[in-house]
């Protein structure tokens, strides 16, 4: 999948942006690949928690946003105006924004 210079191949679980590749845990790729496959589309954190963990969220827990904040620092190393961005939708969850080119 291609969208803008962020290309996941799902079988092999192998992330590039333009030339560089990702080093990614398998949930932070399972993450990612829910994100980028519906760009623009919210998501709660719940459903994105139980899609990604595939058990019940809890309220306070913490790992949803650890991972996104650690998603997120991977994808800045290498951002470029063609670069998909992870964005917070106040209130409800998080959301992957095309890229601005």
């Amino acid at each position: 999948m291609d969208l803008g210079d962020l290309v996941i191949y799902h079988v092999t679980h192998e992330v590039h942006i333009g030339d560089r590749s990702l080093e990614l845990t398998v949930k932070s790729f399972e993450l990612l690949w829910i994100l980028a496959s519906n760009p623009e589309r919210a998501f709660s954190k719940t459903e994105l928690y139980e899609k990604v963990w595939q058990e019940e969220y809890v309220d306070d827990s913490n790992t949803l946003n650890v991972h996104i904040y650690a998603l997120r620092q991977e994808l800045t190393k290498y951002t470029n105006s063609n670069t998909p961005a992870i964005k917070t939708v106040w209130g409800l969850g998080y959301k992957m924004e095309r890229p601005r080119d």
